[in-house]
């Protein structure tokens, strides 16, 4: 195995523990017991039928999961779940940003950061900066992803659209 696949492999092992437990200090804050649900980053590495495969902004997926796609803060969500004939298993982990952070950061308003502080609890303390490129605008749509899924006919009907819902929590079951 090469060095940079071990330590992608090293680097993932990492981010899953780190997200257990920071996942378990908040809920050792508020009090409460919780159980992961789920544990899907968003880069990969895997070895699958013999290949190496890495998934940069992507996720595996198989038919006998619920799936949620989100969009940005504040957003509905969706839920969908994939037939097995899906190509390479993998959806995308998000719909991904609209453009550069670089060029976001210099067309955002503060109208659209309070937008953003009125739709989301943030930290009291957080400066309003560091929330430049997470404005809505900063993100493709649904519209957007589907479309281009439906487009191409390898995904054709390879998955189901499941309904949408505003996720109020996080992302552990407390």
């Amino acid at each position: 195995m090469s060095s940079s696949l071990k330590e992608a492999f090293e680097r993932q092992k990492y981010a899953s523990e780190f997200r257990k437990e920071t996942g378990g200090d908040i809920a050792k804050t508020l009090g409460v017991s919780f159980e992961i649900i789920s544990d899907m980053p968003h880069n990969t590495v895997y070895y699958e039928d013999g290949f190496t495969v890495y998934r940069k902004g992507a996720v595996r997926c198989n038919s006998d999961n619920i799936y949620f796609l989100p969009a940005h803060l504040g957003a509905k969500v969706m839920a969908y779940t994939i037939n097995d004939t899906l190509p390479m298993q993998t959806m995308p982990h998000g719909t991904g940003r609209s453009m550069p952070r670089s060029e976001i950061k210099e067309l955002a308003m503060q109208r659209d950061i309070d937008y953003l502080k009125s739709i989301v609890y943030l930290p009291k303390n957080m400066n309003d900066s560091s929330l430049k490129d997470m404005i809505p605008e900063a993100f493709n749509n649904y519209d957007q992803i589907i479309r281009n899924m439906l487009l191409n006919p390898e995904y054709d009907k390879m998955f189901l659209m499941m309904g949408s819902s505003k996720i109020e929590g996080s992302l552990f079951k407390l």
